[in-house]
């Protein structure tokens, strides 16, 4: 399945997979790398139909395309050593970052004088952005939680439901019961044949 798979196949079953589980929130790193910008874009909506039922999904992407990076609702963007360059929503709001980077900053020069390089992360922390951001994420202070067990389950809790696993597993794949039965029923005479006449002291 896997050497007859393409690129793309491979990261929808990986996706498929971690959403058996019905995730409260999907962590996807890069998912579109290795990807054509058609296959890219396959991905990222079938991403986007998951954010839409609800979850909530964590994607680091690189260079995506057009039609990928719109389908985002959110951005931040890091620089080295991990500085926040701008976190906020994307569509008019994210207009800030041509400020930043583009326009904005070039047109605030003098004619005449070189065009100085800009720290993205100071002027990011200068801006009302940043100070909304701030203001939404103050968090009450709560005392760190503790727990009296190692585990949450008892090992008797434990036991019992690996036998229900192993007993529903081994119900649904009868073919496997009956091949290891069948197995163990040939392979007992053919190895008491063999050593049939080999002593106690026989090595």
């Amino acid at each position: 399945m896997i050497r007859g798979s393409s690129m793309e196949k491979m990261k929808r079953t990986t996706i498929g997979v971690e959403m058996a589980a019905q995730p409260s929130v999907l962590f996807l790193n890069e998912p579109t790398s290795g990807l054509d910008a058609r296959s890219a874009k396959v991905i990222m909506e079938g991403v986007r139909k998951v954010a839409d039922s609800g979850r909530t999904v964590l994607c680091t992407i690189h260079q995506p395309s057009t039609d990928a990076f719109r389908l985002f609702d959110s951005l931040l963007l890091l620089k080295r050593e991990g500085e926040t360059v701008y976190f906020g929503d994307l569509g008019h709001d994210s207009t800030w970052m041509l400020e930043v980077i583009g326009a904005g900053v070039a047109s605030q020069c003098q004619a005449g004088q070189e065009h100085q390089a800009v720290n993205f992360v100071k002027y990011f922390n200068a801006s009302v952005n940043k100070k909304l951001l701030d203001k939404m994420s103050e968090a009450e202070q709560f005392k760190s939680v503790s727990y009296s067990k190692k585990r949450a389950a008892s090992s008797t809790t434990q036991l019992r439901f690996l036998l229900d696993r192993f007993f529903t597993l081994y119900w649904r794949t009868p073919l496997y019961n009956l091949t290891r039965f069948v197995t163990s029923v040939f392979l007992s005479p053919v190895f008491g044949l063999v050593y049939v006449s080999a002593g106690s002291k026989t090595y």
